[in-house]
């Protein structure tokens, strides 16, 4: 009886491991930082497979376009 619970929990434990998220992605993330006459603002925009994602929404825009345009407009992206 201990033996087939020690299987089970080991073949759990052997799942679980296998069923992990894949880190392989195309995906970093920058924060950009706006902060200009007593306005501040902050987000968070990571590159997935090329695209822009600002705070955990697509914005439809290449992730390049979008951080050289937001440095245009006074962010600083690091």
């Amino acid at each position: 009886m201990k033996r087939l619970i020690l299987c089970i929990a080991i073949m759990g434990t052997i799942t679980f491991v296998a069923c992990e998220k894949d880190d392989s992605s195309n995906e970093n993330c920058v924060t950009c930082r706006f902060n200009s006459g007593g306005i501040t603002d902050s987000e968070e925009v990571c590159n997935v497979d090329g695209m822009a994602y600002v705070n955990g929404t697509n914005s439809n825009t290449a992730y390049s376009d979008y951080i050289d345009l937001a440095q245009e407009t006074g962010y600083s992206c690091r």
